[in-house]
């Protein structure tokens, strides 16, 4: 909720200053998507009779565990009682956008901390305890017991890394219009899998030929559709500011028709497909959900969200208003995934040291004149693929928890697990 906050003011202060008054702007808020939008509505719809804004206000306050979303809707009802225009609200946004960046830096320097707790738990220690059961068993003839040995590497590490893990998302700083939270059941599916593969032992480095490939079409396909959106979203400022300079009372079919004149093909393309809408008669809050469905992402839910309002005020100052919010979504995008990379780049490298270490850890002690033991065979045959697989959904896990799209998480599994098997059959 708190990561909407700034966006939401900023929207409503446009809608004041639209001349919509205050009580209209509150609804028209609350029915966009988003946590705040939702409680917001909630609010609104359970209004007891004869009841203010101010009271609506106060009673959101009160009842909201976040300290900042309490000072924020707090800093909302002064704003309200003193008649403050849509400029005062718009600026009680900016602040919070310069908290929410004071508390993404903070978060860095804690990341860390986590981060190299949760590479000692998980690449350090299973790593350790299979060279101490080998070299035991080679050196000293009695090591730590397989079983007991598989317990821990599979069992009590993943949990302990999932601790970890919990306690850096919670810990992330939030991010606005992220995709619905859904349980990873995809990912789930394909770690049991292919950790089942590995109990029959039928895995091996001439079957990840096939399943590398199927994840190369999927990545692709993810690829195209990242830089499509990636490209529309980048042009989509510059082309608000060119139809801000549009007569007063322009139509959206000529404010379309501007846009779908812009140079980059993508979103020429999408224009064009909203000007075709509009010259058939199709309502224009149909084509403002159309678009929206088609790009994806946070700038074009900014943009069909306040669109509708700018054509029904003639606000079109409220194009260039638009641009500058999203400007300062990618902003607070880039400090965000900036601060994210960093701890994902990390857990990525470490599926490629830990297969690393333990293959040639295994393959060494294994080589060694007279060793022969079962238990090696085992732990090379079975624990260390399959806690490879859980390593990488542990990861990919974290990352769906954190980046902007939880559908992501599918692609890290796959590319991380793929990743790990194939430098450890290659060792």
């Amino acid at each position: 909720m708190e990561a909407e906050i700034p966006f939401k003011l900023r929207k409503l202060g446009m809608l004041l200053n639209m001349k919509i008054d205050f009580y209209t702007a509150l609804k028209k808020i609350s029915g966009e998507e988003g946590v705040f939008s939702e409680k917001l509505k909630t609010y609104l719809l359970s209004e007891r009779k004869g009841e203010s804004v101010l009271s609506i206000l106060t009673r959101f306050a009160e009842d909201s565990s976040s300290e900042n979303v309490k000072r924020a809707v707090s800093q909302l009802i002064t704003a309200y009682q003193h008649g403050s225009g849509g400029e005062e609200i718009k600026r009680i946004g900016n602040e919070m956008l310069a908290v929410q960046k004071y508390k993404t830096r903070e978060y860095a320097s804690k990341s860390s901390v986590f981060g190299l707790v949760f590479l000692m738990f998980t690449v350090i220690i299973p790593s350790f305890l299979i060279i101490i059961t080998a070299v035991g068993n080679f050196t000293f003839e009695s090591s730590i017991d397989i079983r007991l040995l598989n317990l821990i590497i599979l069992l009590v590490i993943p949990a302990s890394g999932l601790a970890i893990l919990g306690a850096m998302s919670l810990q992330a700083p939030p991010f606005i219009f992220r995709e619905k939270e859904q349980f990873p059941y995809l990912q789930l599916v394909f770690a049991l899998i292919l950790i089942g593969l590995i109990y029959l032992n039928f895995m091996n480095l001439y079957l990840l030929v096939p399943v590398f490939a199927g994840g190369l079409v999927l990545f692709y396909r993810e690829y195209q559709k990242g830089v499509k959106t990636e490209k529309i979203e980048k042009v989509l400022p510059d082309a608000l500011l060119e139809v801000s300079t549009l007569p007063k009372g322009s139509s959206a079919e000529q404010i379309f028709r501007r846009m779908a004149k812009n140079p980059c093909a993508e979103f020429s393309s999408e224009m064009e497909k909203s000007w075709k809408q509009i010259k058939a008669n199709v309502r224009t809050e149909k084509v403002l959900g159309d678009l929206k469905e088609r790009i994806g992402g946070g700038p074009a839910n900014m943009f069909s969200g306040t669109m509708k309002s700018i054509l029904e005020t003639n606000y079109f100052r409220g194009f260039s208003e638009l641009a500058e919010d999203i400007l300062r979504f990618f902003e607070m995008r880039r400090e965000r995934e900036g601060v994210m990379s960093m701890q994902k780049y990390t857990m990525i490298a470490g599926a490629l040291v830990i297969p690393l270490i333990m293959g040639v850890s295994v393959r060494l002690i294994s080589e060694m004149e007279g060793y022969a033991g079962e238990g090696m065979a085992l732990i090379a045959e079975f624990t260390i693929p399959v806690y490879l697989v859980i390593y990488a959904f542990l990861v990919s896990l974290y990352i769906s928890q954190t980046d902007e799209k939880h559908s992501s998480g599918l692609l890290y599994s796959f590319g991380i697990t793929l990743l790990s098997l194939t430098v450890f059959y290659l060792v």
